[in-house]
């Protein structure tokens, strides 16, 4: 399916590797030109240059924290400087440690706060008069299974992702006329660095090792395996295409069945 993308200007954060890289590959792929946002510095770097050389497209890394006041929207309009435009951004960024409600404390609530959710929001503000100015836009928000099903072991992500979901439909509704879609990926359990995090969450639950609570993840999945970050990131990819115009104001769990409720 050609999505429609060729020659759009994306931005993507946390793109130095795991999912945000794969989005920022995916996105590449159809013909987009990409900023890759992120921390790491020497990483950023070559994940830029290894998606120009493959895919052939204008890939630029830009060093940012964007937990920080004022870098998602110092990525955004230097991305917009460089490319003329902005259409697509991809709201990705790391997840707040793991920990029970017991274990964290005022201070945890608030990185978490900062990580997870106002970074987002400054993301959004920022890119969205770009995107009217064009009169087409895709915001893709990358959640995680949690937004669906609270996890004890995740409680500061748990409570705060939920309320994205939210922030998703209302600003979905509220753009659409305009050409722009808003929308949410949330990954269930997928191989990076951050599920090896949730594992020794669950090992110091369970009393198992690493390995072996990462294998009773697994396990809980219906297909029987974490899922790969470039499976996530087809999904966001398609929903930052142009056949995906009506898909507005959704939060796609991408699980692999994990999800019990209805």
């Amino acid at each position: 399916m050609d999505l429609g993308i060729k020659g759009k200007a994306a931005v993507v954060g946390g793109a130095s590797a795991g999912i945000g890289l794969a989005c920022a590959k995916a996105l590449a792929a159809e013909g987009a030109r990409v900023v890759l946002a992120a921390r790491r510095e020497k990483e950023l770097g070559e994940a830029a240059a290894g998606v120009a050389k493959q895919f052939g497209v204008e890939a630029v890394p830009i060093r940012a924290d964007l937990t920080e006041e004022g870098e998602p929207e110092r990525v955004v309009e230097e991305a917009a400087r460089r490319f003329g435009a902005l259409d697509i951004v991809v709201a990705n960024t790391g997840g707040p440690r793991a920990g029970h409600f017991s274990e964290v404390g005022d201070a945890d609530w608030e990185t978490a706060f900062r990580v997870s959710y106002l970074s987002t929001v400054r993301f959004v503000r920022a890119a969205l008069p770009h995107m009217q100015k064009g009169g087409w836009g895709r915001i893709v928000v990358v959640g995680s299974l949690v937004t669906v099903e609270p996890r004890p072991e995740l409680v500061l992500s748990s409570g705060l992702r939920t309320g994205l979901v939210a922030l998703v439909r209302l600003l979905g509704r509220q753009h659409g006329r305009e050409g722009i879609s808003v929308n949410m990926v949330s990954p269930g359990y997928t191989r990076t660095e951050r599920v090896i995090e949730v594992a020794n969450a669950k090992r110091e639950e369970t009393g198992r090792g690493a390995m072996q609570a990462l294998r009773a993840i697994a396990a809980e999945i219906p297909v029987g395996r974490l899922a790969e970050p470039e499976e996530i990131a087809a999904v966001v990819a398609f929903l930052c295409s142009e056949p995906a115009g009506f898909v507005n104001g959704v939060n796609l769990v991408a699980d692999g069945g994990q999800q019990r409720g209805v």
